[in-house]
């Protein structure tokens, strides 16, 4: 049933494998490069080719187990089994996964236990299906629906006999009512007990004349001089031979400051045997301390608080809510089960683990070099063509020209093709920037196909010994299927070496949606087996955005496509490489 499974440590050493079949092609490594290299390890399985890749990590030694099964296959014990070898391996082996040097030294023999814990879980399952198949579907009456439906009749039953019962109670006590009011009228009283005709007002007598108070006595304050009888007379309470009652406090349930004096013994044995549990003061600090050095393994209900401002701390960066909640939810499980070192807070541990996520996701797969690119292309005798698309208003025409003004000042002749041939003034628009290079402009007027204006220019430029041809698009928006077909088209026809996007760092959602889009589009309105897609991204407006940097982990993360240049300018140098630690740490600056 299972074709494949592995143990490796997230350093990529293998422990051990089994292989009940032979894989076509490499959905371990697809794994690791698609999912686990980019942060996406808060998905529950991976589909690739015709397999189905489920794992599951052991963080407190860094491996990972990973199970390969057919994708038409559903195998219902696969998270058991998952979960099972996870813990049977880890156990068997602890002192070996201790030790970091043993473990990477040998091939560790596990099969004849993972074969009896595959029987074991396959059998149980099985069993478990049978007996739900004898029992037969169940009737309406076994379902929870069917209970929840009960209840709610008991409820409405219950309601309506205690509305009766209310509406019983309220005639019985209107009737009593009435008799009252009628028994009162009868004795000449009021509705409330009063009498109807008013009473003659009494006179209350006068008071007998009382002899004056007697005037205070000046009090007398103790200065330490008083004698006997002054003292005596200090004694307000009233009583001459006042003792001092016995107070008797119980530990904890006073909040009274109290000293006692005491011999040293005394004071020890006082200690031993009513040592306070802690104090408030004390309570937080060795609570602290404890937490530091606590060996305890992280579980979810500790990282959970911690993650979730993390990641309200990433959308306030500008980083799109979804992207934020995947990137947390996968570090997350990157840290369940690892032990704290001494005096590491869970805090710095995840501050760390997220630093090092969000750098692996930055860097790129594969790098974009235009300057090594075009001297290859150079070498082969054809000019170097890159393509730039983008919605309507985001720079193409400018950033296209930035890009021309890096060739030209590396040694490269350029020229610039006019491909948006659907806005009016785009075409003069992008005649400015070629006069101010001193670079061509190669057009052939309004209402052309770009597809055509693009051939051409290569052609041209083929011919006069030109070493770059950039490619200029018109503007749509991702929803208009005409002008997307009308970019695949040109796209896959062309075959340009390089398809840049050229996309927005304030936009955040939009941008990434923006992106998606027309990567898709690209897809899925090509009409070649193999359709052309976009290679790299420009972001740009980089400078406006202050440490608001989000726009940069979403895109890169929603589609594994590379910034290759971030615009932070208006002159035509201002195209900068992407330093991934400094974005880095925009991102989590103040978290």
């Amino acid at each position: 049933m299972l074709d494949h499974f592995s143990i490796f440590t997230k350093g990529g050493i293998v422990l051990w494998s089994y292989n009940q079949a032979k894989l076509k092609g490499n959905p371990v490594d697809n794994l690791i490069r698609t999912v686990l290299l980019e942060e996406r390890s808060n998905e529950n399985s991976f589909n690739v080719d015709n397999y189905t890749v489920k794992w599951c990590f052991a963080n407190e030694f860094e491996l990972i187990f990973v199970v390969v099964y057919q994708k038409i296959l559903q195998l219902l014990y696969i998270d058991e089994l998952l979960e099972v070898v996870r813990k049977k391996f880890c156990d068997q082996y602890n002192e070996t996964l201790q030790d970091v040097k043993s473990r990477t030294k040998q091939h560790l023999e596990f099969t004849d236990m993972f074969l009896k814990i595959l029987e074991s879980v396959e059998s149980r399952t099985e069993r478990q299906r049978k007996e739900r198949a004898d029992k037969g579907p169940r009737k309406f009456e076994q379902t929870e629906k069917a209970k929840t439906s009960k209840d709610d009749n008991n409820d409405n039953e219950s309601a309506s006999k205690k509305e009766v019962s209310d509406k019983t109670d309220s005639e019985d006590d209107s009737s009593d009512v009435k008799s009252n009011i009628e028994k009162l009228k009868a004795k000449g009283l009021g509705p409330r007990g009063k009498t109807t005709s008013k009473p003659a007002k009494k006179v209350a007598p006068k008071p007998a004349p009382t002899s004056p108070p007697p005037k205070k006595s000046g009090r007398i304050w103790d200065d330490a001089s008083a004698s006997k009888a002054e003292l005596k007379k200090l004694n307000l309470s009233g009583q001459e031979n006042m003792e001092e009652p016995e107070v008797q406090i119980e530990h904890g349930e006073t909040n009274l400051d109290w000293e006692v004096e005491s011999d040293d013994d005394e004071l020890e044995e006082d200690n031993d045997n009513n040592k306070p549990a802690s104090t408030s003061s004390n309570s937080g600090f060795f609570s602290m301390i404890k937490n530091l050095v606590s060996s305890k393994p992280l579980e979810k209900k500790d990282l959970d608080p911690v993650m979730a401002k993390f990641k309200s701390h990433l959308i306030t960066k500008n980083v799109a809510t979804e992207v934020a909640e995947k990137i947390c939810d996968s570090v997350g499980n990157s840290l369940q089960g690892k032990v704290l070192g001494s005096f590491e807070s869970i805090k710095t541990t995840v501050l760390e683990a997220m630093q090092e996520a969000l750098l692996r996701i930055l860097t790129p797969k594969k790098t974009i070099d235009i300057l090594r690119d075009a001297m290859e292309a150079k070498k082969e005798g054809r000019p170097y063509v890159i393509t730039f698309c983008g919605v309507n208003g985001v720079g193409k025409s400018t950033n296209l020209a930035k890009v021309g003004s890096l060739l030209l000042q590396n040694g490269f002749t350029v020229i610039m093709a006019a491909g948006d041939t659907f806005r009016s003034g785009a075409i003069q628009q992008l005649g400015v920037h070629a006069k101010r290079l001193g670079v061509p402009l190669y057009e052939k007027g309004y209402a052309m196909d770009p597809t055509i204006v693009a051939q051409d220019a290569i052609r041209h430029a083929k011919a006069n010994n030109i070493d770059a041809v950039l490619v200029d698009t018109a503007g749509r928006m991702q929803g208009n299927d005409e002008l997307m077909r009308e970019l695949s088209k040109l796209v896959n026809v062309v075959k340009p070496d390089l398809v840049l996007f050229v996309g927005e760092a304030l936009v955040g959602n939009d941008g990434v949606d923006q992106l998606v889009t027309f990567n898709e589009a690209l897809g899925y309105l090509s009409t070649q087996k193999n359709p052309r897609l976009i290679d790299g991204i420009i972001l740009t407006k980089f400078d406006t955005i202050d440490d608001k940097v989000g726009a940069a982990i979403s895109m890169v993360y929603s589609t594994g496509i590379p910034i290759a240049f971030l615009g932070t300018g208006q002159h035509y140098t201002d195209l900068k490489r992407m330093n991934t630690l400094a974005v880095t740490k925009a991102l989590l600056k103040g978290a």
